[in-house]
C-alpha cells in the first residue's frame, strides 16, 4: 500500500501529538493507558496487575481518555466525526 508523503506527515504529526499528550498526563493515567493500548491487556488483567477492581480501572480509563482529549485539543485535534 503506497502512502503519499502528505499522509505520512499527517500520521507522524498525529503520532507525535498522542505521544506528547500521553506524557503530559498524570502517571496513573499514563500507566493504565499504556497497559491497555500498548500491552493490549484486558481491564480484568489490568485490575489484577494494579491490585484494583475492574470498575476502578474502567473509571481510570474513562478519566484518562477525557484528560487526553483535552491535551489533544492543544495539537489541533478534536473528536469531530468526518
Amino acid at each position: 500500500m503506497d502512502e503519499s508523503i502528505e499522509d505520512q506527515v499527517v500520521f507522524r504529526q498525529l503520532e507525535e501529538g498522542i505521544s506528547q499528550s500521553v506524557s503530559e498526563l498524570h502517571s496513573e493515567y499514563q500507566n493504565v493507558i499504556k497497559t491497555k493500548w500498548i500491552d493490549g491487556k484486558t481491564n480484568k488483567e489490568i485490575a489484577k496487575e494494579f491490585k484494583s477492581t475492574e470498575n476502578a480501572i474502567k473509571q481510570r480509563l474513562y478519566r484518562a481518555r477525557k484528560a487526553l482529549k483535552g491535551k489533544m485539543s492543544k495539537w489541533g485535534f478534536n473528536d469531530e466525526k468526518r
